[in-house]
């Protein structure tokens, strides 16, 4: 967990509720350089006490808004397919809170 993250999510993350929520979640997850390692969609599902489509919605606003990046998709659990996706915070808002 990165505080420099986490505090930047609580001072200037642009959305509320549930997507804040989870920014609040993937920034638990982040080091200082905003990079999450592999976490499966359920994981943060269960953190924000959401279901798994509802993630997803909120995942893709975070990309289309230019906040989040998929680093890389590295996993599919066999059971659900349930995929484990490494994240990358916008480096850009981390250092200077903006888009």
């Amino acid at each position: 967990m990165s505080l420099k993250v986490m505090s930047r999510v609580w001072s200037d993350y642009p959305g509320a509720g549930e997507e804040m929520l989870l920014a609040l979640a993937i920034a638990d997850r982040a080091d200082d350089t905003g990079r999450c390692p592999p976490t499966l969609i359920s994981e943060l599902a269960v953190a924000i006490k959401s279901d798994s489509n509802g993630v997803n919605m909120i995942l893709g606003k975070m990309v289309c808004r230019g906040w989040l990046d998929e680093a890389d998709l590295t996993d599919v659990d066999e059971e659900d397919m349930d995929p484990q996706i490494a994240w990358q915070i916008n480096q850009q808002w981390i250092n200077a809170g903006t888009l």
